[in-house]
């Protein structure tokens, strides 16, 4: 249903539409490629998915670090015949922290935040960890580079944004045209279920779907 959406009234991919205000790019690192994703913000917190791709290798190869530098840099055509750069990038380091950490230093801590998803379901969504370990072992106390994210609290409202149809309503998510199916399949790939614990305590997880 997103994608036909999308096909239907979706913008032009790679193109910055009217009202997207800030620009921030997602990265996702895997062992062998590194995910990234790039969206506008605008007002009442409607967002527009801009652009999607993926760059080959690990974080700590040179070439993908090149094209990730690159892609920083990069110039995004607007409806105004102008071009802009993203404003910031967030890139998760849960698997991969010190691999992760030591590109991000090469960056201002204003463009190039880490991040890692908050396994409480409680969890705020947005709070910097008080503290952060340099590879020489010194504790650097109160720093803005590394933050923990409410990943359940975002979900649930990401997932409830996905099923608004009027694109001036609050929270509304839009699409461009020519997005390949894979990308939906990741996108609404899990689902909020209910489990009983050992303990015989109920919680919500977050499952991925079988297939």
């Amino acid at each position: 249903g997103l994608r036909d959406r999308a096909e239907r009234d979706g913008h032009a991919r790679g193109a910055i539409p009217p009202g997207a205000l800030v620009l921030t790019l997602g990265v996702d690192v895997q062992n062998d490629r590194v995910e990234w994703h790039l969206v506008g913000f605008g007002r009442d917190l409607r967002r527009w998915t801009i652009d999607y791709g993926v760059i080959e290798g690990h974080i700590t190869d040179t070439k993908c670090r090149t094209k990730l530098d690159a892609l920083m840099l990069r110039e995004w055509p607007t409806a105004f015949g102008t071009c802009r750069r993203m404003e910031l990038l967030a890139v998760d380091g849960g698997a991969w922290k010190t691999e992760v950490m030591d590109w991000a230093r090469t960056h201002p801590q204003e463009k190039v935040i880490v991040t890692k998803g908050a396994k409480s379901d409680q969890a705020p969504e947005m709070v910097p960890i008080k503290e952060d370990r340099l590879p020489s072992g010194k504790i650097i106390k109160y720093q803005r580079r590394f933050w923990h994210l409410g990943v359940s609290r975002l979900k649930s409202a990401l997932y409830s944004n996905l099923r608004k149809v009027d694109p001036l309503e609050r929270g509304f998510v839009a699409f461009p045209q020519g997005m390949e199916d894979e990308f939906y399949r990741q996108l609404t790939a899990e689902r909020r279920v209910l489990v009983r614990t050992r303990q015989g305590y109920e919680e919500y997880h977050w499952v991925k779907d079988k297939n």
